[in-house]
């Protein structure tokens, strides 16, 4: 017959003293666990219920930032939950990979983007044509120094301009949250879910 190990305050201390590190792994891997099964799991918004726009311009003032979030709900129709402003570092070897995985997941709405980087991504379809969403007469009357002609382009497999970005250097507005908008530009990304609700958030930010 098998003898029944007794368990001694002596012994349990010496299982716990050599195992220590056994236990304290099993708790992180479940804290990691729960973690990740709350990110996979946890309630997002429709993206038809709220506007995204990302930010490839560094670092911002986020009080500014959340004030205008606050200003554009105010403008969208009740059923809009939410518009998300998020600022990224300027797009580089680190940060294009990402930017390509929000595109292709329809993250993103309305994106801001460095000069030098906007008319590729133009190229490769990534944004729809805003002179059939947007009143460029209106725009044109407002910055008179705005010459739209420059902003119309031939992407690969169409045959007509059309305006896909627009420049921030006229919008005075974007002075207010750190950083010159002189090199930036701004569209709504081709396949947005919410393109009413973006346009009225893309006019917000050009109009300020």
């Amino acid at each position: 017959m098998k003898e029944i190990v007794k368990i001694t305050k002596r012994r349990l201390k010496n299982h716990l003293l050599y195992n220590k590190w056994i236990y304290l792994a099993v708790i992180i891997l479940i804290v990691i666990v729960v973690n990740f099964s709350y990110i996979v799991t946890r309630p997002e918004l429709p993206k038809e219920n709220r506007v995204n726009i990302i930010m490839y311009a560094g670092i911002t003032d986020e009080d500014i930032l959340s004030k205008w979030q606050d200003e554009m709900l105010v403008l969208l129709p009740d059923d809009q939950r939410a518009v998300n402003i998020l600022a990224r570092s300027s797009v580089n070897a680190e940060t294009q990979s990402a930017m390509v995985v929000r595109f292709l997941a329809g993250e993103d709405d309305i994106i801001i983007i460095a000069n030098s980087d906007v008319e590729s991504l133009a190229n490769q379809s990534a944004f729809l044509p805003l002179d059939e969403y947007m009143d460029m007469d209106k725009l044109t009357s407002k910055y008179s120094d705005l010459n739209i002609e420059n902003y119309k382009m031939k992407i690969e497999g169409s045959d007509e301009e059309h305006v896909y970005w627009l420049p921030l250097a006229f919008s005075e507005g974007f002075s207010e949250i750190g950083f010159p908008p002189d090199n930036l530009s701004i569209g709504i990304v081709s396949n947005s879910s919410n393109v009413e609700n973006a346009v009225k958030c893309l006019e917000y930010l050009i109009y300020k």
